[in-house]
C-alpha cells in the first residue's frame, strides 16, 4: 500500500500523544535512571576522547546506541536530560512511524492509528522513551528493519531485503537479541513462498557480517567485560530434556505472550465487533482459547499480572533500587483489584487476538498473509522468551511486530475509536506512573546532593544504583577483578567495597542501626495525596 500524505498528518497525531504523555510526565532532572548511567557514560567517554569503552556491567552489544547518543551530547554537551530529550523525541517519532508501517501493511488508516496510539500509551514505551537506555534505539531499527522487508515484498528487490538485514544488524549491535527477529522476517518470507537461497543470502549475510565484526572488535580490541563473562546466560539446548527447566522455559514464553497481550488490549478491544462476526469456534481453536485461559489461570495463582517484572511492577513503573522499597507510596497503583483487572485484559486480549488469527489462517485468500502476519508478530517474542531471560521491557522492540498483525488481523471490520479510547485511557495510567518515577527519583537526587553539601564524599553516599554505580561500579569491580574469577564475583559485590557515610531511604526509620537521620526531601506522587518523603541518614559516631 502506497503511503500518502493524509497518512503522514495522521502518523503526527501517535507522535503528538506520545509527547503529550512524556510531557504530562514531568521528567525534568539531569541524572541517571536505573543502570542507564552506562550507556550514557560511555556515550561522554567517546565525545570527549577517552575512546570507544564499555563499563564492566555491560553485557549488550550497545554500539549503535552510544554512537546514536553521541550527536546531541556532541552538540548540547554532556548532559543526561540532553541524551533524555534526544530519547524522548525519537521515542515519539517511533509511534508516527508504527503508524506508516501498519499502513504499509495494508491496515486500515483508523485501525492502524489505534495501533500507533496503543504503543504511543504503552508503559513499557513511555518509560524507555524517558531514560537512555537501550530499548528505543532497538525499536527504531527494528521499525526499519520491517519497513526494508515490506518494501521487499513489495518491489521484489534485494536490494530491499539487505537493507532490512543491515537495519536488524543495528539493532543487533545494540542489544544481541534482536538477531533473532531474523526468524519472524524469514517465517514472513516463507508464507508468502519468498525465501529461495538468494533470499536468504540476502536477508542473512549483511546481519551476519556485522556480528561478526562487533565480535571480532569486542574480543580483540576491546576485550570482556565482568558482565559479558558474569551475567550473560548461558543456554544449552539440552537444558530443555531436564523436566523443570522445560516448564521454566514454557513459563516465560506463557508470560511474554501475556504481557504482550496486556499491552495489546487497546487493540484487541477494538476488534471485537470483528470477533462478534466469527463462527463459533471448532475443535482445534478451542482447545487454543483453553491453552490460553490455563496460561492466565496460573498467572493468577502466582499472583497475576504484571508477569515479567522490571519496569511494570505493583510499586510503580522502572526500578527501585532505593532502601526500604516496602516503604514507598503506591496507593491505588498497587491495589489487587486493578492487577486482577490487567490480568483479566490479558487473557481478554489474548483470546480476541487468537479468534482473529485463527479466523484469517483458515481463510483461503489471506492464509498466507495471516501466517506470515503470525511469523512476525510470535517469532522473537517466542523464541526470546523460550532460550533467554527476558525483563518486560525486552519486549518493547517486538511489541509493534504484534500491532502490525493484530491491526490488519480484522481488516474493515474494527472499531478505531475503541482501541483509541483504550489507548488514551492506558497512557493516561502510564502516565501517572511515569510522573510518579521521576517525582522520587528528582528528590533521591537532591537528597545525594543535601548529603554531599554536608560534607559526605559522593562515592560514600549510598543513594540508588544509578548514583552509586556512576561513582564506584567500574573502580570496585576493576579491584575485585584483580583478586576473583569473573564467575565468583556477584553482582552486587562491588557495593560492599564502599565505606557509607550517608544515606538515602524511603523508610522513616533508620535502615542501619549505625545510623541517625539528617533531613529529608518532600516530593509529591500521583498515586496518593500530600507529599510523601524520601529520607536521609547519617553515620553516627566519631568516625562519620
Amino acid at each position: 500500500m502506497v503511503v500518502g500524505r493524509r497518512d503522514a498528518l495522521l502518523a503526527l497525531v501517535p507522535v503528538v500523544l506520545c509527547a503529550l504523555l512524556l510531557a504530562a510526565a514531568d521528567p525534568r532532572g539531569d541524572f541517571p535512571l536505573n543502570d542507564d548511567f552506562q550507556w550514557s557514560d560511555a556515550v561522554f567517554r567517546l565525545v570527549s576522547g577517552g575512546g570507544l569503552r564499555l563499563g564492566e556491567w555491560v553485557y549488550a552489544s550497545a554500539l549503535t546506541h552510544i554512537f546514536f547518543g553521541s550527536l546531541p551530547a556532541l552538540l548540547f554537551g554532556c548532559s543526561d536530560w540532553v541524551l533524555r530529550v534526544w530519547t524522548m523525541a525519537w521515542g515519539s517519532a517511533a509511534a508516527g512511524g508504527a503508524y506508516l508501517l501498519a499502513r504499509r501493511f495494508g491496515a486500515g488508516a483508523g485501525a492502524a492509528l489505534a495501533g500507533a496510539c496503543a504503543l504511543a500509551a504503552d508503559p513499557l514505551h513511555l518509560t524507555m522513551s524517558a531514560s537512555f537506555h537501550l530499548e528505543v534505539t532497538m525499536l527504531a531499527a527494528v521499525l526499519l528493519a520491517v519497513w526494508g522487508l515490506l518494501a521487499f515484498l513489495q518491489s521484489g528487490s534485494l536490494r530491499h531485503l539487505a537493507a532490512a538485514s543491515a537495519a536488524l544488524g543495528a539493532a543487533a549491535l545494540t542489544r544481541q537479541t534482536a538477531a533473532v527477529a531474523v526468524l519472524g522476517m524469514a517465517g514472513t518470507l516463507a508464507a508468502r513462498g519468498r525465501l529461495g537461497r538468494r533470499e536468504a543470502a540476502a536477508l542473512l549475510i549483511p546481519l551476519g557480517l556485522m556480528l561478526a565484526a562487533w565480535r571480532a572488535w569486542f574480543v580483540l580490541d576491546h576485550g570482556p567485560t565482568w558482565g559479558s563473562l558474569a551475567l550473560t546466560p548461558a543456554f544449552v539446548p539440552a537444558d530443555l530434556l531436564r523436566p523443570a527447566a522445560l516448564a521454566a522455559a514454557l513459563r516465560r514464553m506463557a508470560d511474554a505472550v501475556l504481557t504482550a497481550a496486556f499491552l495489546a488490549s487497546p487493540l484487541a478491544l477494538a476488534a471485537l465487533p470483528a470477533v462478534k462476526r466469527l463462527p463459533r469456534p471448532g475443535r482445534r481453536e478451542a482447545a487454543a482459547l483453553a491453552a490460553a485461559a490455563a496460561l492466565a489461570v496460573d498467572a493468577l495463582w502466582r499472583g497475576g499480572m504484571p508477569l515479567m517484572g522490571n519496569t511494570l511492577t505493583r510499586v510503580g513503573l522502572g526500578v527501585v533500587t532505593l532502601n526500604d522499597p516496602g516503604f514507598k507510596e503506591v496507593g491505588w497503583w498497587g491495589s489487587v483489584a486493578l492487577w486482577h483487572a490487567a490480568s483479566a485484559a490479558a487473557l481478554f486480549s489474548t483470546a480476541v487476538l487468537i479468534r482473529l488469527f485463527w479466523a484469517r489462517v483458515g481463510d483461503g485468500l489471506g492464509a498466507r498473509r495471516a501466517r506470515a502476519a503470525l511469523a512476525m508478530a510470535a517469532g522473537p517474542v517466542l523464541a526470546t522468551a523460550l532460550l533467554t531471560h527476558n525483563h518486560d521491557r525486552y519486549l518493547l522492540a517486538w511489541l509493534p511486530l504484534g500491532l502490525l498483525a493484530a491491526v490488519w488481523a480484522p481488516e474493515g471490520r474494527a472499531v478505531p475509536a475503541l482501541g483509541l479510547g483504550a489507548a488514551l485511557a492506558m497512557g493516561a495510567w502510564s502516565a501517572a506512573g511515569l510522573r510518579d518515577y521521576f517525582a522520587w527519583n528528582r528528590a533521591r537526587w537532591e537528597a545525594g546532593a543535601l548529603a554531599v553539601s554536608r560534607g559526605a564524599p559522593p562515592a560514600q553516599v549510598e543513594n540508588g544504583f544509578d548514583w552509586d554505580g556512576r561513582l564506584t561500579l567500574d573502580r570496585n569491580m576493576k579491584e575485585l577483578l584483580s583478586r576473583r574469577r569473573p564467575e565468583e564475583i556477584g553482582p552486587w559485590d562491588w557495593m560492599a567495597l564502599n565505606r557509607i557515610v550517608a544515606l538515602s531511604s524511603f523508610s522513616p526509620r533508620p535502615p542501619r542501626p549505625d545510623f541517625v537521620p539528617v533531613d529529608s526531601v518532600p516530593y509529591r506522587t500521583p498515586f496518593a495525596r500530600g507529599e510523601r518523603r524520601i529520607f536521609l541518614y547519617g553515620l553516627k559516631g566519631p568516625g562519620a
